[in-house]
């Protein structure tokens, strides 16, 4: 999210590729930065360090283009672009989590976690077949 909120504004960045599986995220010269050792990490020029992807999206639009769509002036707008952010966050990620892992870690999925994923799923594909546009917050481009 963060690389494309970036394209879209036009940033130029310098982007480093950890390997979280050889957990390079764990190196001494990264630890320094981010001693939550979580990616993505912002950097910007003067020091100053963000961490967690949707802060950083929202930071580089207010400090780049505080105008852009993406993340709108309108509070009812911008609600309901944080209600989606929180529910990734909140619900979607620990539902797909408690799968994945599994898979990742143990190489099998618990099939009993299964059922919430399903759910979790059904609820984003209702909620999304509700919105009458084509983009998350309506309007004439994307959110």
């Amino acid at each position: 999210s963060v690389y494309l909120v970036a394209k879209i504004l036009g940033i130029d960045c310098e982007w480093k590729v950890f390997n979280l599986f050889k957990k390079e995220q764990m190196n001494p010269e990264f630890l320094a930065i981010n001693p939550l050792h979580c990616v993505p990490t912002l950097v910007e020029s003067d020091g100053f360090t963000l961490w967690e992807s949707r802060v950083i999206c929202s930071y580089l639009i207010e400090s780049r283009d505080p105008d852009s769509a993406l993340y709108p002036k309108d509070l009812k707008k911008r609600a309901i672009i944080d209600r989606c952010l929180h529910f990734d966050l909140g619900t979607l990620y620990r539902a797909l989590a408690d799968v994945v892992y599994d898979i990742l870690f143990f190489g099998k999925p618990n099939l009993t976690k299964l059922p919430r994923l399903e759910e979790v799923l059904q609820l984003m594909e209702d909620g999304f077949a509700k919105i009458d546009s084509d983009y998350l917050a309506g309007g004439d481009g994307p959110t």
